[in-house]
């Protein structure tokens, strides 16, 4: 995709495994199983598509991919193409990334371990202090070496624009500071907010979420949005890359690719 200042890439992580009842939480296992076959056990197969947004003077990865960390068996990781083979793929080596951001820090988007030499890494606020001292709850989602090195991070006290044409809105949803990002008005990427594209229906949220009231809620209003302007959406665990566009249907919504 390009706009007047952004060139937008979606690259590969290659694709991973995880339990298809808390990607779906009270949606019943009969309602999702034909939409996501899950195997021996109920994992279901998920992507990792990190977005490369190249603009006047930087290059942005947004949710650098799978902890290098994570178990491969448990997960069923598979990467191919790795991260790194995707940005080779466009043209470019980790040491061309300017910065790096998260819709949140958990392991499946935090990209732990990776190399970045020359990124600044942009960070909500709430989202760090979470993650630097997670909740019981939550503390197998965050891993300590995930994170990137303080030194390095920018934080983030809420709403705004981060890099000329890219501005970040804080949803909520599987982490107080997880974060939407918006293109030049013209392209969303979601988050955990719309995993894929079976989570459209604003009542499906995932076990993960910390509020699935307001979830729905923030999904309701985010969808409208998108449909009203015409947003491109980039769904980083859907299994294609493509991405869509949300219809309104009065009370429902449609995804068009």
């Amino acid at each position: 995709m390009e706009t007047a200042g952004l060139k937008i890439d979606v690259l590969s992580d290659g694709t991973f495994g995880l339990d298809g009842g808390a990607m779906f939480g009270m949606v019943p296992r009969e309602r999702w199983k034909e939409l996501c076959p899950p195997d021996e056990r109920n994992r279901i197969r998920l992507g990792t598509h990190t977005l490369c947004v190249r603009g006047p003077g930087f290059v942005l990865l947004v949710d650098p991919g799978v902890s290098l960390s994570a178990d491969p068996e448990m997960f069923a990781i598979r990467r191919n193409p790795t991260l790194e083979e995707s940005l080779a793929g466009i043209g470019l080596a980790p040491e061309d990334v300017t910065h790096v951001t998260m819709s949140h820090l958990h392991f499946d988007h935090a990209g732990g371990g990776r190399s970045f030499p020359n990124a600044e890494y942009l960070v909500q606020e709430a989202e760090w202090a979470a993650a630097t001292s997670p909740h019981l709850l939550h503390s197998r989602s965050y891993r300590r070496e995930d994170l990137p090195p303080e030194d390095r991070v920018r934080l983030l006290p809420g709403d705004g624009e981060i890099l000329p044409g890219v501005r970040v809105r804080v949803t909520g949803g599987p982490s107080a500071g997880h974060q939407v990002l918006l293109f030049e008005d013209r392209a969303v990427f979601f988050g955990d907010l719309l995993p894929t594209i079976h989570h459209l229906s604003p009542p499906r949220t995932m076990a993960y979420d910390l509020e699935p009231r307001r979830v729905v809620d923030v999904k309701l209003s985010l969808f409208r949005e998108a449909a009203e302007k015409g947003w491109l959406g980039f769904l980083y665990h859907d299994l294609s890359p493509d991405p869509i566009r949300i219809v309104s249907e009065g009370r429902r919504f449609r995804a068009v690719r």
